[in-house]
């Protein structure tokens, strides 16, 4: 459990060693968008966490969860299995969400399939 705790920290870091040269000083290495689930009423509520990660112009969904630190770490799974094949806990299975995979799709047209795997909502922790 500690180690998912640093996930965001280890991720970001990560990031930052990656794309050094691509950021500018002071750009943040992703940007973050927020799901909630209007019809859950317990708290904290479920939430689900975009991430866009400018420097490969790609967006990281993570799977539904407990408030948005958990969120965040979830879409962060994502993050991590696309830079070095890392994965996370195992997490519940994910429900229905008004985001797509192909959520900015027309903007993107030149990514071929292999590359726009990080789009799709896929399983990877």
């Amino acid at each position: 459990k500690a180690e998912r705790k640093t996930v965001l920290m280890r991720v970001q870091n990560r990031l930052q060693q990656e794309f050094a040269k691509q950021l500018k000083p002071g750009e943040s290495v992703w940007e973050w968008d927020y799901e909630m689930d209007e019809s859950d009423t317990a708290w904290p509520p479920l939430c689900r966490a975009k991430a866009l990660v400018p420097s490969i112009g790609r967006t990281f969904v993570g799977d539904w969860a407990r408030g948005q630190r958990d969120a965040q770490i979830e879409a962060s799974c994502a993050i991590a299995e696309f830079l070095d094949g890392g994965g996370c806990e195992t997490r519940e299975p994910s429900s229905g969400s008004e985001w797509t995979s192909e959520e900015g799709a027309d903007q993107i047209e030149s990514w071929s399939s292999a590359e726009r795997w990080a789009d799709m909502e896929i399983d990877v922790c």
